[in-house]
């Protein structure tokens, strides 16, 4: 068996509590230097397998440089307040996670919920889902996450998601976000609404959104699950806080609690809100 190999079977073999306490002696960090492969495979993602305290992570290559990436590399959480924060409430029903990235966030979610409930992941990125996917193998949670690979909106359309710089040279990671218009670095992406994704029969008990601007739309095509279920909102905060409370006041919700800063060091990033009455 190869190296590679080898370290592939004993992360897939380890049971996730004895995986997290090897991680947590050593330190966590990546389990190989970041390096850069090519492969005529398209079913081939160079990455890097790396872990921290909540489990293994398949990193891509390509955006090694971005914040995500980097904290799993030091053995640290991105956005660990926020992630905390989802723990500390104990829901009783399922989780949607739209902008799942390479699943940064999935080991942690797969602990917060009950055996029961599931975790509704969304990734349109054809990389990013790859890397998702492999997360989520890595960490035994196939069962409890349903991971799609395209975009959620208002409407069921095709639309285009700018995955690459505009000089085609630089990957965008967890910053793709969708245009109006084909460019170089896009790529053409469906979109669908939660309605009509997740079953009429599963308690939601949170959205927790990353998607780039993209929120209000996604929020109006799950109208009918916010009446139902009244589940709690935690999403990204625009440069200007009012667009966003106003965006949120007419869903019928107001903000509880904020949740990071912003790297540049103005604002919040992320907050919660809840419905009203």
């Amino acid at each position: 068996m190869s190296k590679q190999g080898l370290r592939y079977w004993l992360i897939t073999n380890i049971p996730s509590p004895i995986l997290k306490i090897i991680v947590k002696i050593k330190g966590g960090g990546s389990l190989r230097k970041p390096r850069h492969s090519s492969s005529k495979n398209k079913n081939v993602v160079p990455c890097t397998i790396a872990c921290n305290s909540n489990g293994a992570f398949c990193t891509p290559d390509s955006c090694r440089e971005d914040t995500p990436v980097q904290a799993i590399y030091r053995g640290e959480q991105y956005e660990n307040l926020t992630l905390d924060f989802i723990k500390s409430l104990k829901l009783t029903g399922d989780i949607i996670h739209a902008g799942a990235y390479f699943g940064d966030s999935l080991p942690c979610l797969g602990d917060s919920i009950l055996p029961k409930n599931k975790i509704w992941a969304f990734e349109p990125n054809p990389e990013s889902f790859r890397c998702a996917q492999i997360t989520i193998l890595l960490n035994r949670l196939d069962e409890k996450i349903e991971l799609f690979n395209h975009g959620l909106g208002d409407t069921d359309e095709v639309v285009n998601l700018q995955i690459n710089s505009s000089d085609n040279q630089k990957k965008l990671g967890g910053t793709t976000r969708i245009v109006s218009n084909q460019n170089i670095g896009t790529t053409e992406i469906s979109i669908k609404k939660l309605d009509d994704v997740i079953p009429h029969n599963r308690q939601v008990s949170l959205i927790h959104l990353d998607v780039e601007g993209y929120e209000e739309k996604v929020l109006k095509g799950a109208s009918d699950l916010i009446e139902k279920y009244k589940p709690l909102v935690i999403l990204e905060v625009s440069k200007n806080i009012e667009d966003t409370l106003a965006m949120m006041n007419k869903l019928g919700y107001e903000m509880i609690q904020s949740l990071e800063m912003r790297d540049w060091g103005q604002g919040i990033r992320n907050a919660v809100f809840k419905a009203i009455g």
